[in-house]
């Protein structure tokens, strides 16, 4: 069975640490390709010198290093995970080498691969170090599209269709929240709102004491 996936992820020489994560799942050989296309500072390297690339991963557990060899296109490197390279779950530390044609390293950028036990249910790239190159609002569906340097496009509907909310109906909260709202409003506006002065039956600070009509008791003047 020929490679079914090809997933697309930038990786940056300048980074100093994984920029990008690809989430595999155990057993998955054979049928996705990782296309890594190499950057740095966000620009894609040429591959006018580049003879050979290569993937070197090392497992965190402490297990053998792999090394893979990939193959070449435009400005990219394609690499099938072998059985080995899934057969376990696992996070794996990789870099992609770019060696001339002397087998000097050119450049290498680092990245991250984690092999599940099961069906990962999040995206295959957790994030990649790619740029945003634009924004797009439309303004008649509420959506603001981000335009990234690899091209990929991500859409954020930032409309809504929360009502007002009412002593019935559910809002941006439920009416529920709503009522006991109102009537902490009404409770606390009680015995305010009277054209009679209040009164009071006293007030007590520490021993000092202040009757209803206002004398003070227990003062002392030093």
């Amino acid at each position: 069975m020929g490679v079914l996936i090809t997933t697309t992820v930038s990786v940056d020489a300048q980074k100093p640490g994984s920029q990008a994560v690809i989430h595999l799942v155990r057993g998955d050989s054979g049928t996705r390709a990782l296309r890594l296309v190499p950057t740095e500072g966000g620009r894609v390297i040429s591959f006018e010198n580049v003879a050979q690339a290569k993937l070197r991963a090392h497992p965190l557990s402490g297990s053998s290093d792999l090394l893979l060899n990939c193959e070449l296109g435009e400005n990219y490197a394609d690499v099938v995970p072998t059985p080995a390279f899934v057969e376990a779950a696992e996070e794996w530390a990789c870099q992609l080498v770019l060696l001339d044609e002397n087998n000097q390293t050119i450049s290498s950028a680092p990245f991250t691969v984690i092999v599940h036990e099961d069906v990962y249910n999040g995206d295959t790239i957790e994030h990649t170090n790619t740029k945003v190159a634009g924004m797009e609002w439309d303004d008649a569906t509420k959506t603001l599209t981000i335009v990234l340097e690899n091209g990929d496009r991500i859409t954020c509907d930032l409309s809504h269709t929360h009502a007002i909310v009412t002593a019935t109906t559910d809002g941006f909260f439920s009416h529920e929240w709503f009522t006991a709202l109102m009537n902490l409003l009404a409770w606390c506006n009680q015995g305010v709102k009277t054209t009679d002065s209040p009164t009071f039956a006293g007030l007590h600070i520490g021993n000092l004491y202040i009757d209803g009509s206002g004398v003070i008791h227990n003062a002392r003047f030093t």
